[in-house]
């Protein structure tokens, strides 16, 4: 699901900015395109990253990861996007940004091991071997 989401996001990104240009129903399309395209990755994101941290410190694992990267990356987004519109004057830079995410997601992935059918017991990480 991870892949299908993030591929469909970096491929989309650019048509589906553009089309939000296009006045209400093109922002309506593209932001529903999108939103569509990112379910996926939030249906699964709660099951999926806990299982990458061994039992012992599974939430804290997951809690400081998640929140840390989401506050450094997601809360910088805006301002960061904002300064390089003003630095390029391209409209697009958001999607842009959207399609690196997407490539550091994608390279990431490559990484997760796998961990259906494995015992999310003891304090190795899930799916190596204990």
């Amino acid at each position: 699901m991870w892949w299908i989401s993030l591929v469909g996001l970096f491929v989309a990104a650019v048509p589906m900015f553009t089309l939000m240009t296009h006045g209400p129903l093109g922002a309506f399309i593209g932001f529903a395109v999108l939103g569509v395209l990112y379910v996926p990755q939030l249906a699964t994101i709660s099951a999926m990253f806990p299982a990458m941290f061994p039992t012992h410190v599974r939430y804290a694992g997951m809690a400081i990861a998640y929140n840390v990267s989401t506050s450094l990356f997601g809360g910088t987004a805006p301002i960061v996007n904002d300064w390089l519109i003003g630095k390029t004057g391209n409209a697009l830079i958001p999607a842009y940004y959207m399609m690196a995410a997407c490539a550091v997601g994608l390279i990431s992935l490559l990484a997760v091991i796998e961990t259906r059918g494995c015992s999310l017991r003891g304090d190795t990480l899930p799916g190596q071997p204990g």
